[in-house]
C-alpha cells in the first residue's frame, strides 16, 4: 500500500513540476509516510513561478531581516 502512496506521489510531482532538476529536488530522498505527507493541490505548482525559487543549504543562521545559509547565501525575509 504504502508504495502505491508513493508511485503515486512522485508521478503527482512529476506532473506537476516542469523543470526536471527541481522534480529531483523535490522528491523525497525517504519512504513514502516517514516523514508529514504533503497534500496540497497547490504547493507543487508554485515551484513552476518565475519568483518562486527553491533554496536547497542549510541554515546557519536567522538574523532580523534575513537568513544565511551553509554556502554563504543571505537571503532576505522578504524572499524567505
Amino acid at each position: 500500500m504504502l508504495a502505491l502512496a508513493q508511485k503515486k506521489s512522485v508521478g503527482h510531482i512529476k506532473r506537476v513540476v516542469k523543470d526536471e532538476q527541481l522534480q529531483k529536488e523535490l522528491t523525497p530522498k525517504f519512504r513514502f509516510g516517514c516523514k508529514r505527507v504533503m497534500v496540497s493541490e497547490s504547493y507543487f505548482k508554485t515551484f513552476n513561478l518565475s519568483h518562486v525559487k527553491l533554496h536547497t543549504s542549510k541554515i546557519i543562521k536567522v538574523n532580523d531581516d534575513s537568513i544565511t545559509t551553509e554556502d554563504g547565501k543571505k537571503i532576505g525575509r522578504a524572499h524567505v
